[in-house]
C-alpha cells in the first residue's frame, strides 16, 4: 500500500521501486494538453442554430465535454448529461457538428500554460512520448499540428486508429516494440 490522505486508501498489485524506471510517457489530448472548449463549444452552438435551436451558454457545453464527440453532440441536443436525443436528430447532428468542428477547429484551441515546456523537459531526459486520445485521427492530427505539439510525440493514436478488439494487442506491441519496455518498467 502506498501513502495517501488519511481518508482515501490506494491498493497497488505489487510495490513500485524507486526511484521508478520510467522510460515512456503516454498523454491525453484534450483537457491535458490541449484547452478544446472554446472551439468545441462554437461548433456545438454553431450545429444548434443549423438545426433550428438555441444556442447555449459556454459553460453548459464546457459542462458537457468528456467521452467523445457524440457524447458532446447528445448532451448539446437535449441539454442534459444523461438524456438521450431522439436518434434520427443525433444522426442528422452528427455530420453537421463534425463539419462546423472541422472548420473551427484551432481557432482558439491552445496547449495548456507549461505544456510546451514540460514536453521540452520530458524529451531532454530521453523520454519517449505518445499521445493517445479518443478524439477522431481527422481531428486530431489537424490539431497538433497548428499547436506545434505534434513533433513531441513518437506515437499519435486517435479514438478511430485501432478496432477495440486491437487494443489490447497494440498496448502490448507498444510496450514491447515501440517503447522497448519489460514488465520491469511498465506500469
Amino acid at each position: 500500500m502506498t501513502h495517501a490522505a488519511p481518508h482515501q486508501q490506494i491498493y497497488l498489485k505489487k510495490e513500485l521501486p524507486h526511484p521508478l524506471a520510467i522510460k515512456a510517457v503516454v498523454i491525453d489530448l484534450d483537457g491535458t494538453l490541449l484547452d478544446t472548449a472554446m472551439d468545441l463549444a462554437t461548433a456545438a452552438n454553431l450545429m444548434l442554430v443549423e438545426l433550428g435551436k438555441p444556442e447555449l451558454p459556454f459553460a453548459t457545453i464546457q459542462s458537457f465535454i468528456g467521452k467523445g464527440i457524440h457524447k458532446l453532440v447528445k448532451r448539446s441536443l437535449t441539454n442534459h448529461l444523461d438524456v438521450e436525443p431522439d436518434l434520427a436528430l443525433f444522426e442528422k447532428a452528427l455530420p453537421i457538428y463534425e463539419y462546423h468542428y472541422r472548420e473551427n477547429l484551432s481557432k482558439h484551441t491552445r496547449p495548456y500554460p507549461g505544456i510546451v515546456d514540460g514536453l521540452k523537459a520530458l524529451r531532454q531526459k530521453e523520454f519517449r512520448l505518445a499521445c493517445i486520445t479518443n478524439k477522431a485521427e481527422a481531428f486530431t492530427l489537424p490539431l497538433l499540428q497548428p499547436t506545434h505539439l505534434f513533433d513531441y510525440f513518437e506515437l499519435i493514436l486517435s479514438g478511430d486508429s485501432l478496432s477495440k478488439k486491437n487494443l489490447i494487442h497494440c498496448l502490448y506491441y507498444m510496450r514491447a516494440n515501440f517503447f522497448r519496455l519489460n514488465a520491469i518498467n511498465y506500469y
